[in-house]
């Protein structure tokens, strides 16, 4: 009992864990305030028709503390816009994120006109999100480093946004752009934004993810950003791939599927990537674009899952003499016929193969070689020498967990068949907990002249331009939108 006392008592005197609010806890609301004393302030407004609820919460010293603002849920009966510029147009001098989500019946209002945020109101500004909002702010913030507009109404307003960001990091847009793609887009001088990383685009339309990429500086060939292209509104054509996909020579391909948020490769939230990036030593010097899609979307517009990977990259297979290696990540979560081969998925250029299976994913996956082509028809991959065999997981490296043997039995009889005897190199890497057989490493030595075996702390990932979760994003959706 005196232990409980004493735990209460220092959590009811930490005012860290009491400065997150949220709106439909009303009853709770107060207290919170009052125990958080003067401690910055992340607010949580689910309003759906009503704003008096928050407009009670931003009275006192409220606004002077406010960190974060986060308003969702706005419903369909929301009828003055007024309230919700009120709310916004108010100066928070500690405020770094601001977002607003409307919900669908609020999309088809008329454009209430601009908001206008100050960096007088609002000096700390970092990220503004705006989802299904019916206008654009207009805004001298120079702050913000990270927008994220969903359904925006107007593009020319975007423009004017993004003009005003000089130290933008990373931009987000999604929704197909209204009014359609006029001259004014096509005509606007690419902008001076050096900080730019990363570009996100979902379903956005061809012609106008083209136009947003020659304004933002995507196609530079020094400091281009990192480019995703997520949920195309129809197949990509051949020519788009190329171009979006293929912009430099000497380039690595990764071929990814992704599990879903519970680790598995079922049901309609896994997601498959296509990702290339240039050849360098220095994830800075690296030129990195990516295409992803769900499994779920594909389903209701009628295209197989395993068959999107083929799809995309029909038509510039062999028009892609710049790529040098490729990567084959988790493919064994579909049945390998079913993808039509390593004719549709490997370019005729490639010199090395990397098979990357993380078993925290498919934990019962044996190494195969099935995935390369065949002695019969490797002529048309006539630089085709190594392949790199990787199997690890992210699982617990704790020491209760026990070490396991890697089966290669499938490998060797792959390769006693001479099946790969054009093969030169084979590199085998395991995470630790993954052992291999001293015995295997030898018989592997018979059928190929040059067998190295490594274990590797953590599973390598193909080198990219921008932070590691560039190349690892994608269970779901959400985790795709900027955070």
């Amino acid at each position: 009992m005196c232990t409980c006392r004493r735990l209460r008592e220092v959590a009811l005197n930490h005012p860290l864990l009491w400065r997150d609010v949220r709106t439909d806890m009303r009853s709770l609301v107060p207290s919170l305030l009052e125990r958080s004393r003067n401690t910055p302030l992340r607010i949580l407004a689910c309003l759906f028709d009503d704003f008096q609820e928050l407009f009670k919460i931003l009275k006192g010293n409220v606004d002077s503390r406010l960190q974060e603002l986060h308003i969702t849920s706005v419903g369909s009966g929301w009828q003055d816009e007024g309230q919700l510029f009120a709310v916004l147009n108010n100066r928070r001098p500690l405020l770094h994120a601001l977002s607003v989500q409307l919900k669908a019946g609020v999309r088809s209002r008329p454009n209430c006109g601009p908001l206008i945020l100050s960096k007088d109101d609002m000096p700390s500004l970092r990220l503004l999100a705006l989802s299904a909002v019916p206008f654009t702010p207009r805004t001298d913030l120079p702050t913000l480093t990270h927008i994220a507009i969903s359904d925006p109404v107007d593009h020319t307003n975007v423009v004017k946004l993004l003009s005003c960001c000089p130290y933008l990091e990373d931009f987000f847009l999604s929704g197909e752009v209204k009014p359609p793609v006029s001259e004014t887009l096509c005509d606007t001088t690419p902008l001076s934004l050096p900080p730019l990383r990363k570009v996100t685009f979902r379903r956005l339309g061809f012609r106008m993810t083209c136009r947003y990429m020659i304004l933002l500086g995507c196609h530079s060939p020094t400091g281009a950003p990192t480019v995703h292209f997520l949920q195309p509104v129809k197949p990509l054509s051949p020519e788009f791939t190329s171009m979006f996909l293929f912009p430099h020579r000497h380039i690595r391909l990764c071929v990814e599927i992704h599990p879903d948020r519970n680790g598995k490769f079922t049901g309609y939230e896994h997601a498959l990537s296509l990702t290339t990036s240039t050849l360098s030593t220095s994830p800075e010097k690296a030129r990195t674009r990516r295409v992803g899609e769900h499994a779920g979307p594909l389903r209701v517009r009628g295209v197989p899952p395993h068959s999107w990977f083929a799809t995309t990259l029909y038509g510039v297979r062999a028009s892609t003499p710049c790529v040098r290696e490729v990567w084959l990540c988790n493919m064994d979560a579909y049945p390998w016929p079913q993808l039509g081969g390593a004719a549709t998925l490997l370019p005729t250029s490639v010199e090395m193969v990397v098979l990357l299976t993380d078993t925290a994913f498919l934990p019962d996956h044996a190494p195969s070689l099935h995935a390369l082509p065949r002695a019969d028809e490797a002529s048309q991959w006539p630089r085709l020498k190594t392949v790199r065999i990787v199997q690890g997981g992210r699982g617990s490296q704790e020491a209760e967990v026990k070490t396991t043997v890697l089966d290669l039995q499938q490998l060797l009889k792959e390769l006693a068949s001479g099946d790969y005897a054009y093969l030169e190199q084979l590199v085998l890497q395991t995470t630790p907990l993954i052992d291999v057989r001293e015995e295997d490493v030898e018989q592997m030595r018979v059928y190929i002249q040059v067998v190295r075996f490594e274990q590797v702390e953590v599973l390598p990932k193909m080198l990219v331009h921008g932070p590691e979760d560039d190349a690892s994003w994608g269970p779901n959706c959400n985790v795709w939108e900027l955070r």
